[in-house]
């Protein structure tokens, strides 16, 4: 399913539910320097409802577009998708939510 350009590698990919109902999202990140290893996954949801998404304490993506206020008040946070471990494993050691 993957492109043959973007095969053995890692990438992110944000994307977020916005107060309109649509969606925003990044584009595909590359994320080969966090292969193999633990880091830290954060995402902020500003007091204005701006979302940025981090790794390792650094953006790598910010939306320009405001979070919809009923994913906020659900916090509802969906991690994954697919990862054929073909550049490397992807585990979650725990995920906390917290305001």
């Amino acid at each position: 399913m993957t492109p043959l350009e973007q095969q053995r590698h890692a990438w992110f990919q944000a994307w977020l539910t916005t107060e309109g109902g649509g969606q925003e999202s990044s584009p595909w990140i590359n994320g080969d320097a966090h292969i193999n290893r633990w880091m830290r996954m954060t995402i902020e949801i500003a007091a204005d409802r701006r979302v940025q998404f981090l790794a390792d304490d650094k953006v790598i993506w910010a939306s320009t577009k405001k979070l919809h206020p009923g994913v906020v008040a659900g916090r509802n946070v969906v991690i994954g998708l697919r990862s054929s471990g073909s550049a490397g494993k992807s585990y979650h050691d725990s995920v906390t939510v917290w305001r």
